[in-house]
């Protein structure tokens, strides 16, 4: 909105909200002896238009059975309204107070009532009410319980040497009261909050383990709002808020995110491609479009003035490895094939058994391709040694510097280069892979669209060493932690699951040596009885922490975390 009608547009409001002002004082002048208190609570509601009664006791002074009965009379004049129906989670609103033009270009929910734009669903009232924390909550003095339960450290694993001191954390608890009880204990500016809501796919019914539908859309909607108000509080000014999420709620969940952060905090919608439209994704597309993505990332602000650090990411132009590099040269010059050097690798060997492939230079991209680990490895530890022969070539100068080289070994000329003397004086020369990957694997700026996701889809089921449906790529994880460009990141994952999100931040600051620390969050939920899950497991966060376990295991990591319970 330009300046000067933005200057308009206040005068208006300002001018109409005083006409209405002046209207509910003549009524209140004739409420009686609760008159004193009735101005009390409307001056209030003039600033901020939304109020408990508990609020209202403690900004007034005045007690609260007085608090209650004014409200009432309030009400009846239709002065107020109550926003919830019997509920302790009561909220009344100024009901003909229209708002600020600020707060509803911000689209601020602290601000903003009913004559706002927002989206309608049963619950609506409610789940704000849940969610709502006042704005100078941090700056009381005495802050009021947000929540009523305490935790308990785990001790059998809390005393582990590698968990004493971790900053990582796992909190068995419902991530609502979690989040509370963040908030309530300081804790915040996290820069990077992950949300794997619940698809609420109606067909996930029958094949997890655990409860991941709702049994309409407004329930979904009355689980989500409060959640990601509270994790709004606990962003860092430069924090981000990705929510993963299926087509099921996709609009949904974007246009709540729209009304909790603002739109202009909305960053875009990346869309994971997990699948090609072939075969079983493709067995539909007589009657509508392949689909070839089983969520998206919806990607939020805290405050979007202030995101000017993001990393490019980029996807390679063409296969991961190629044939022609099938020679590995050592720091001390020595030569060995490829395939010779990663057979004395048995994790190598077993990886290439257990996707059933034979350990063939062709197979190597085919495994890079399906193995995250394996494709680490290649990249991280193989591509520094890794080299390919050029054709050979002649040179006079050339060879009279090298005619007393021994045949057949490797050495570096005056300008850097490994080169070898064949036995028929020609001269070849080796270039390194890992220009490869640096000037011709990286050609296209990643945009909305993240693709080749797919090519992992084998292997997530085997990360982490546990069974878990809707699990999302490590390489997702580490390609989020990349893009955010921070290495100290403070990262708060909502719905832990079997923990990728762990693997992926730990997995990451082997990577590039990092300090990143995580907070995770897994309700106790009961197994589902029918799933083969249930046959190693009782609960959920068993799952969870077999996982981060297995995860640190395979890594090699010596990250560690700690464990809270709530007190019985």
């Amino acid at each position: 909105m330009k300046p000067e009608k933005e200057s308009q547009f206040r005068a208006s409001l300002a001018d109409k909200n005083e006409r209405m002002f002046a209207k509910d004082l003549k009524k209140i002048d004739g409420i009686g002896r609760s008159k004193k208190t009735a101005l009390a609570i409307f001056n209030i509601l003039k600033k901020q238009p939304k109020a408990t009664v508990p609020e209202l006791v403690k900004q007034t002074g005045i007690s609260k059975q007085a608090i209650i009965n004014t409200v009432k009379k309030l009400v009846s004049l239709r002065i107020i309204s109550p926003m919830t129906d019997k509920s302790r989670y009561q909220v009344y609103c100024y009901s003909g107070l229209i708002g600020e033009a600020g707060d509803l270009i911000k689209n601020d929910l602290n601000t903003q009532n009913k004559h706002g734009c927002y989206l309608a669903f049963a619950g609506r009232d409610a789940a704000i009410a849940q969610g709502f924390i006042p704005d100078n909550y941090e700056r009381k003095k005495r802050k009021p319980k947000l929540t009523k339960i305490k935790f308990r450290e785990d001790a059998w694993n809390n005393k582990k040497p590698r968990n004493q001191n971790s900053k990582n954390s796992l909190f068995v608890c419902d991530n609502y009261e979690g989040m509370r009880y963040l908030i309530q204990s300081g804790e915040k500016n996290y820069d990077l909050i992950f949300a794997d809501f619940p698809f609420n796919q109606i067909t996930a019914r029958k094949t997890r383990a655990y409860q991941d539908t709702m049994d309409q859309h407004a329930g979904y909607l009355q689980f989500a709002y409060p959640r990601l108000m509270l994790a709004k509080r606990l962003l860092s000014e430069k924090g981000l808020m990705v929510i993963a999420i299926g087509e099921t709620e996709l609009a949904h969940t974007k246009l709540i995110g729209c009304e909790i952060f603002g739109e202009e905090q909305f960053l875009g919608c990346i869309t994971i491609e997990t699948g090609v439209a072939a075969g079983v994704y493709a067995g539909y597309s007589k009657y509508r479009l392949p689909s070839v993505n089983q969520y998206s990332l919806l990607i939020f602000a805290k405050d979007h003035t202030k995101i000017n650090f993001l990393n490019r990411l980029y996807d390679l132009v063409d296969k991961k490895f190629a044939t022609e590099y099938n020679t590995i040269i050592t720091e001390d010059l020595q030569k060995e094939a490829l395939l010779s050097y990663l057979d004395k690798e048995q994790w190598v060997v077993d990886e290439f058994k257990d996707h059933d492939l034979a350990m063939t230079l062709k197979n190597i991209d085919s495994l890079m391709q399906v193995s995250q680990k394996f494709e680490t490895y290649m990249y991280e530890t193989v591509a520094k040694l890794l080299y390919k022969s050029t054709s050979p070539f002649k040179s006079k100068e050339l060879l009279e510097s090298i005619k007393n080289r021994p045949q057949n070994t490797v050495f570096v000329s005056d300008d850097r280069r490994y080169l070898t003397r064949t036995k028929d004086d020609r001269i070849v020369e080796y270039k390194p892979f890992i220009n490869r990957l640096q000037n011709n694997g990286l050609g296209i700026q990643r945009g909305t669209i993240w693709k080749n996701y797919q090519t992992f889809k084998s292997s997530i089921q085997k990360q982490g060493g546990v069974e878990f449906e809707g699990k999302k790529p490590i390489r997702l994880i580490q390609d989020l932690l990349y893009w955010i460009n921070n290495k100290q990141a403070r990262i708060l994952d909502l719905f832990c699951g079997s923990g990728s999100c762990g693997y992926g931040v730990w997995s990451q600051n082997m990577r590039d040596g990092g300090s990143r620390s995580i907070t995770m969050f897994q309700i106790q939920e009961q197994v589902d009885p029918k799933s083969s899950a249930a046959k190693k497991f009782s609960t959920i966060d068993q799952m969870t922490v077999l996982g981060l376990n297995n995860a640190i295991k395979e890594l090699g990591s010596t990250e560690g975390y700690k464990i809270f319970r709530i007190k019985a």
